[in-house]
């Protein structure tokens, strides 16, 4: 029996998942499918992308939708912030600018942005305003002398990213004042 008719549903799912993020690394792939083992991962991969489905660069550990795709800044990350999440995690899809994508779990919803150095001010503007009910904030910094220059309201943390995919995550003290607070885990 081929490999497609075995695993139909993992195959669906991976061109789901990339369909939205545009690309992940093999290693996240992994976290979104823990009954899978790598090399199963890596054949299902291959076998997508020999009949056109993916790309795959083994270089990288990259799986691709299609060639021409530019994924917005910050998209890897927020992707291992949703991951940290699983399995509470009941629905995740993109979202539009600020934000990268949305999730639920079985208590609260959550929108993840990235906030690039030198654009706190921007999105401090753009993110005053919430409307009511908003999902809570889980805002992706690369620095964390960021905090001091953000104020967002409806925060739940700020995250830093690590390359191997590990999320360190910091609340702001009081949060209904500028984030000149401290910091605490999350």
């Amino acid at each position: 029996m081929a490999m497609n008719q075995l695993y139909p549903i993992q195959q669906a799912e991976i061109r789901h998942l990339l369909a939205m993020y545009q690309q992940l690394p093999i290693s996240q792939l992994l976290r979104f499918f823990p009954d899978l083992s790598e090399r199963r991962l890596l054949s299902l991969i291959r076998q997508q992308a020999k009949r056109g489905q993916l790309l795959y660069d083994a270089e990288t550990a990259m799986v691709k939708y299609s060639r021409d795709i530019s994924p917005p800044s910050g998209m890897q990350q927020a992707v291992w912030v949703l991951l940290d999440f699983l399995p509470t995690v009941t629905y995740h899809t993109v979202s539009s600018y600020p934000f990268l994508l949305t999730f639920y779990t079985f208590a609260e919803a959550y929108d993840v942005l990235y906030i690039p150095p030198g654009q706190e001010m921007l999105l401090n503007h753009i993110l005053a305003n919430p409307q009511p009910e908003a999902p809570r904030r889980l805002a992706i910094i690369t620095d964390l002398e960021q905090i001091s220059l953000l104020t967002i309201p409806n925060l739940s943390a700020y995250c830093q990213v690590h390359p191997d995919g590990t999320v360190n995550y910091y609340r702001v003290e009081n949060e209904g004042e500028n984030a000149n607070g401290k910091t605490g885990d999350f």
